[in-house]
């Protein structure tokens, strides 16, 4: 691996250690299907589990009461599925929303593959997902899930 690739690499593990993941998460899906899709479908579910926890008003919370997540899309040998590393506040609902996810995400990507498990130190995680980051990958095969103060009009 070249010097740039390997600066590359590593700038987006450490924007991945920022985020302080508490949590991984893995979605599968059943085919092909292009990486903007795929990150607005990890989009539409961290959104539904947050509504799921917190109801329908689960947008006003303050954003340091989000979630926020990296990922990184891996297409090729196996089944395109993307890992995501995670940083969930300590809301035992919430938690317990995303820990349960499956049925939701089976909803919004049928016959996709759901994993979840919290972590205490996420470095090889980190390490992990990141692997093929060096390579052809670009920016859109990076899902990055970070919530907004909402503003008062």
């Amino acid at each position: 691996m070249s010097n740039d690739a390997a600066r590359v690499r590593d700038a987006w593990r450490e924007l991945c250690a920022q985020i302080e993941p508490n949590a991984v998460m893995t979605l599968g899906v059943n085919l092909e299907l292009s990486p903007i899709t795929f990150e607005g479908q990890a989009r539409r579910l961290f959104n539904a589990l947050q509504r799921d926890a917190r109801g329908r008003n689960w947008h006003t919370y303050r954003a340091a009461t989000r979630p926020r997540a990296i990922g990184f899309i891996e297409e090729g040998v196996n089944r395109p599925h993307m890992h995501i590393a995670a940083h969930l506040p300590k809301d035992a609902t919430l938690r317990a929303t995303f820990a349960t996810g499956s049925s939701r995400w089976a909803r919004i990507r049928r016959g996709g593959d759901y994993f979840f498990e919290f972590v205490d130190d996420p470095r090889a995680y980190i390490s992990y997902i990141t692997k093929r980051f060096h390579r052809s990958l670009t920016s859109e095969h990076v899902f990055i899930y970070e919530p907004r103060e909402r503003l008062l009009s």
